[in-house]
């Protein structure tokens, strides 16, 4: 374990100044125009971050889609690149698009967002549109805003008023449409499984499908050059088609990427510069487009996702590690000029004082942050450990913080400025939370059930098992209530600490994560049932269904507030348990993990960020997020290492089956069974212990059945 201040960093141009770039990774918060609360207020976010998905250049700045916003660089110095501003949205930010003064953003489930970037440094909302299916892409030409929306299709809105954008059009394709590009009437679109579209919109109001070429690969990012169109498709590598005969494009040459996935491609002269996954930066000779051939390449760190060219430098966003700038006057030799990178998830937040405390994920650390000023919070010193840290809890003046299969750690913060080691507890299990109440700490080992640990001794420990994976633990009294996930939650007698037993289990509808007892009540996140509301002896007596994950719960003043996963912070009045009503909502830069109240504001650990808001007062519930018009199926990201995201939407009631095939027909997973109501659904596939390939999703449902290509690359 390290501990230590923050490391020098260079100085941080914002505003016109210099910030010390110690206390700026903290100190950067969203634009004031940010506000995605409905009586729920924004205090201020900071730790923020997230993968590089996006990135175009204009007048002197590099946009880049990061995370949950957009972020904004000073590059007029390709050898320092220098952040200039964040702006926080509700989606995961995976397209961006600069025209003058305006900013577009493909924000994923969340629509897209139009932004004034007059101000750089500021930049602000001006309008926004929830969309269908998966904005991944956008291109604006003439007032009107294609939209590549995944399983959605292309979709076409009037943003000549940037505050009220209107719908056009759409067309709906046989393939998720992942990225768009327009040249006067023709959009070029890549379609996923299902390749390469042409679509004439010399009447935005009827778009038609004018040509198509079924690609072997997964589509997903494309660039028409001088009357060829180079397609990225996937792991099939680069593909260049001549376009001179929209209605019937023509492969004319071929180039194969190993290893890694072509993902975007830039053109600038007699070459192609490709952004393919973990094969970083490839620079092909495309002066005969028969016969591409690479010439030139650059490994990045990460997956390299898209890229921008101005004169002779290039701009790469490489997923989860930043943003590379890059020479390419020769292209044998493409140089780094300067990379920006602020990894480090926030998967669980404490606070104590005038302090919080932040569980930072494999980035392996606890930020300790100075919260006097809430709006403008400091990142004072870290304690390192070189392993995940997914958990963290404070009493009195010791750190306790869990790291799963390295079990807990003990650190001294009597002064947070500069805490020390005091001792290690390594589990059998997988340390996810714990609960200190001297002299023992009681954990929430995953498959071990729960621990019981002495403080004065860590060699001695006790444990109960649970009937499920133990996910949380909360004291009160002589009892500790543990979520364990499928069997709900579970008492245990700890009166005597070394002989826990547990004396009751009580069950819930979805999958028990968090479990506060307070009152006569049990208040339990719940998964995706929600907040789920129990007397004392198990009996149930409320439910609110919250929309998104509920993972944690923290009630007060007849206010439970939820960490709801994608659907951020939610806020509800339970001063009646038998009837929670809606009061508030925040929806968060990233999906909300945990909530923790201290001194007014709620904390929220929120993976791309920590937040921190205020509740003023009861709001009007929103409206139920529509039914899907149709059935469908989707993954994101595609290809994967190790896992990706399986999405699923249902017209209507019925039990449906999701299921993993290798190309051999043989099954490999089956991710969810059993009945669903109508709606969109997530699950995760994990390919860790599959080899590369191509696998396909197949989800049934009554006389629905859908079926997806998803490529696993190792």
């Amino acid at each position: 374990m390290k501990l230590s201040a923050p490391g020098r960093r260079r100085g941080i141009l914002r505003g016109g100044g210099i910030i010390p770039a110690a206390l700026f990774w903290a100190w950067w918060t969203v634009a004031a125009g940010a506000q995605w609360g409905d009586h729920v207020e924004r205090v201020s976010e900071s730790l923020i971050w997230g993968p590089f998905r996006d990135v175009q250049w204009s007048g002197g700045k590099a946009w880049a889609a990061m995370g949950y916003g957009l972020a904004v660089f000073d590059v007029t110095n390709p050898s320092q690149i220098e952040l200039e501003s964040f702006y926080g949205a509700p989606g995961s930010s995976e397209g961006v698009f600069v025209a003058g003064d305006l900013a577009y953003l493909a924000g994923g489930t969340a629509g897209f967002q139009i932004l004034d970037v007059s101000n750089p440094a500021a930049p602000a909302l001006l309008g926004e549109r929830d969309t269908p299916g998966y904005a991944y892409d956008l291109a604006v030409q003439d007032g009107i805003l294609y939209l590549a929306d995944g399983s959605g299709g292309l979709r076409l809105f009037d943003v000549s008023d940037p505050a009220d954008p209107q719908p056009l059009s759409h067309l709906v394709l046989d393939g998720w449409v992942r990225a768009v590009q327009v040249q006067d009437s023709l959009v070029y679109l890549a379609a996923d499984n299902a390749g390469l579209k042409i679509v004439n919109a010399a009447l935005p109001a009827q778009p038609q499908i004018l040509g198509q070429y079924n690609t072997p690969g997964i589509a997903q990012g494309l660039r028409y050059s001088g009357g060829l169109l180079y397609l990225c498709d996937g792991p099939n590598g680069l593909l260049i088609f001549n376009a001179a005969d929209p209605s019937a494009p023509a492969l004319a040459g071929q180039w194969t990427t190993t290893p890694g996935s072509a993902h975007a491609v830039e053109v600038s002269g007699n070459y192609a510069y490709l952004a393919h996954g973990t094969g970083g930066l490839a620079v092909l000779n495309v002066t005969v487009p028969s016969l591409p051939y690479l010439v030139g390449q650059y490994d990045t760190p990460g997956q390299a996702r898209a890229l921008a060219f101005h004169e002779a430098n290039l701009f790469l966003a490489d997923d989860a590690q930043g943003l590379h700038a890059i020479w390419a006057a020769n292209p044998q030799a493409p140089a780094l000029l300067d990379s920006w990178s602020q990894p480090g998830e926030v998967l669980s937040v404490w606070a104590a004082g005038r302090y919080a405390y932040a569980a930072r994920g494999y980035l392996g650390r606890v930020t300790i942050l100075d919260v006097l000023d809430p709006a403008a919070p400091l990142d004072v010193s870290r304690i390192e450990f070189g392993y995940p840290t997914t958990g963290v809890k404070v009493l009195g003046n010791v750190c306790y913080s869990a790291h799963l299969d390295d079990g807990v750690q003990f650190t001294d913060v009597a002064n947070p400025l500069s805490p020390h080691f005091i001792g290690r507890k390594n589990t059998v299990g997988e340390a996810l939370d714990q609960a200190p109440r001297w002299p023992y700490l009681y954990i929430a080992d995953a498959s071990e059930g729960l621990v019981v640990v002495s403080l004065t001794n860590p060699d001695s420990a006790w444990h109960v098992a649970t009937s499920d994976f133990a996910q949380g633990v909360e004291l009160r009294g002589d009892t500790a209530y543990v979520s364990q996930w499928s069997a709900g939650v579970a008492l245990a007698d700890v009166s005597d600490p070394v002989n826990p037993q547990i004396v009751a289990e009580y069950d819930t509808p979805g999958l028990a994560r968090r479990c506060v007892p307070l009152g006569n009540y049990l208040y339990v996140a719940d998964g995706s049932s929600g907040l789920v509301i129990l007397n004392l002896n198990g009996a149930p007596v409320g439910q609110y269904d919250t929309g998104g994950l509920a993972g944690d719960v923290k009630v007060a003043g007849g206010l439970a507030f939820v960490a709801d996963g994608t659907g951020g912070l939610l806020v509800l009045d339970v001063s009646n348990p038998a009837q929670p009503v809606y009061a508030g909502s925040y929806r968060t830069p990233g999906p909300a993990l945990e909530v923790h109240l201290s001194g007014g504001e709620i904390y929220v650990a929120c993976q791309y960020a920590l937040g921190l808001y205020r509740f003023t007062g009861l709001g009007v519930p929103p409206l139920p997020p529509p039914l899907p018009a149709g059935f469908s199926l989707t993954a994101h990201p595609n290809p994967f290492n190790p896992q990706t995201t399986i999405g699923y939407r249902l017209p209507a009631p019925g039990y449906l089956r999701l299921r993993v095939y290798d190309t051999a027909g043989r099954e490999v997973a089956t991710l969810a069974e059993g009945w669903r109501a109508a709606g969109a659904y997530e699950a995760r596939f994990d390919g860790s212990g599959l080899v590369s390939g191509v696998y396909v999703v197949k989800l049934e449902s009554g006389e629905y059945e859908a079926q997806t290509k998803v490529v696993l690359l190792k």
